[in-house]
């Protein structure tokens, strides 16, 4: 997981300062620990680039943004 965070593949918490903790890493639990993924943007867009989309990643999704 370092490995793929130090290439900007996966976020951290540290790249979204003020928000709730959230990205990479591992949650330890009582008896349990979680590992945590979050792709960054740049690994989606690359993703989404290897499948031959020219286009937006959230069109490839076809996601809906929020709107503020």
């Amino acid at each position: 997981m370092d490995y793929l965070r130090s290439h900007e593949l996966l976020s951290s918490s540290d790249d979204f300062p003020g928000d709730e903790p959230h990205g990479a890493g591992f949650i330890i639990g009582s008896n349990l620990i979680t590992a945590h993924l979050e792709p960054s943007p740049f690994a989606i867009a690359l993703y989404v680039k290897s499948k031959g989309y020219s286009g937006a990643p959230k069109d490839f999704f076809d996601l809906k943004c929020k709107e503020d």
